[in-house]
């Protein structure tokens, strides 16, 4: 029933069924911990995870893989090192899922040295432990670690899949690689004969905008098998505030409002970028956008404090 309910969204009636329980397994925990994770709520998985300690219960594999996941959403760096260090300390075997969260979360919390040193020890690394080491790269702007690490995958005799790719052409978007980029994307397809799905022609039109080669990623876009989304021109958009070309801008700006943007933030981004785009502010309006306040998270001994915009004060969460 947790379970079910967590799947259709149903945190709270599923924590409401936990809570009625008498007694608990370590299967109703991790039921109800991957539930919160499941749907964002991290902070609350983590809190739960400490309640779970208290009763002197050992958590399973699904749990800590759960919780490593909590951890890089929410950085909370200091207690993912906890479970990394639990696993060792109690010499569980990693397995490739549990290998690809521990990196993960290394990359989100900013602790690539931690992720490779994780990476490097693991004797039979997956698809997966690969993909989300070069991700990591790639998000920190680490190119030549990341086309590095590309090449020797390459070499181990694993085939690249689509979410490699997704991972070395964002490396490429970021360190300003373009000519690279249109080698991995063509590679992608001549050579291992992936069709490239739209987050490839996201990374590629982002590529091109950030170089300023504006007509050269609209043309891109015009060529697309698929109807591009939201995501695409917006990076366009974005691409365009920056370089300064107004005229193009407009007519991405238009596609975004056409698109009936899924995130309301994606309509006041619309209105920033072109400022002297009334028309645009006043659809905003028109549709009752309202753009979700900007936050951040940082952890100081152990403690996860969230910062929200506008002055709010901070909230702490253990």
């Amino acid at each position: 029933m947790i379970i079910g309910l967590a799947r259709k969204g149903l945190v709270v009636e599923a924590r409401a069924l936990f809570d009625e329980m008498p007694e608990r397994s370590v299967a109703t925990w991790s039921s109800m911990i991957s539930g919160y994770v499941r749907n964002g709520c991290d902070k609350e998985a983590l809190v739960l995870f400490a309640l779970m300690q208290g009763t002197g219960m050992q958590p399973n594999d699904n749990i800590l893989t759960s919780l490593l996941g909590a951890c890089a959403n929410s950085g909370a760096l200091d207690q993912g090192i906890w479970i990394h260090s639990y696993l060792e300390n109690n010499g569980i075997e990693l397995n490739p899922l549990m290998a690809t969260a521990i990196i993960n979360m290394y990359c989100k919390c900013g602790e690539l040295d931690k992720a490779l040193e994780v990476f490097d020890k693991i004797p039979d690394k997956a698809l997966s432990t690969w993909n989300s080491m070069i991700s990591g790269l790639a998000s920190h702007g680490r190119y030549y670690e990341a086309t590095d690490l590309f090449s020797m995958l390459q070499e181990s005799g694993l085939k690249p899949d689509n979410v490699t790719f997704v991972g070395i052409l964002m490396s490429c978007g970021h360190s300003g690689m373009v000519d690279e980029a249109k080698y991995y994307f063509s590679l992608m397809s001549q050579h291992y004969g992936i069709e490239p799905e739209i987050q490839h022609y996201g990374c590629m039109v982002d590529t091109l905008g950030r170089a300023g080669l504006l007509v050269e990623a609209e043309d891109l876009i015009a060529k697309m098998p698929m109807e591009p989304d939201v995501a695409i021109w917006g990076a366009l958009l974005s691409a365009c505030r920056t370089h300064g070309n107004r005229e193009l801008g407009d007519h991405a700006a238009k596609k975004v409002m056409e698109l009936e943007a899924r995130d309301s933030g994606e309509h006041a981004t619309s209105a920033n970028i072109l400022a002297d785009c009334i028309s645009s502010r006043l659809k905003i309006g028109k549709k009752g956008g309202r753009k979700e306040r900007g936050g951040s998270m940082i952890e100081v001994n152990g403690v996860v404090h969230e910062f929200l915009a506008h002055g709010d004060f901070p909230m702490s969460h253990s």
